[in-house]
């Protein structure tokens, strides 16, 4: 349900970023880590997807650098691999 309505209510706004809509997701993101920025490991992870994000951002389009900062899980992943 929550899908139709995004389609409809996106198809509504021709330019997103005429609006800021564009910054909306990462926008998103950002308010859903907030809490768990309490733990260190989850510092670890948002630095780290801050820093690929930036890095990307000359390379790729717009909105890209944001899904590919997500590579930042890859430190969370690592961070709790502990010795059998």
């Amino acid at each position: 349900m929550g899908a139709v309505v995004g389609r409809l209510a996106g198809s509504a706004i021709p330019d997103p970023s005429a609006f800021g809509v564009d910054a909306a997701f990462p926008a998103a993101l950002l308010a859903l880590l907030l809490p768990a920025l309490r733990r260190a490991d989850a510092r670890r992870v948002g630095l780290v997807a801050a820093v690929v994000a930036l890095a990307a951002t000359p390379f790729l389009p717009a909105g890209v650098p944001v899904i590919v900062g997500l590579l930042g899980l890859l430190a969370a992943r690592t961070a709790r691999e502990e010795p059998a």
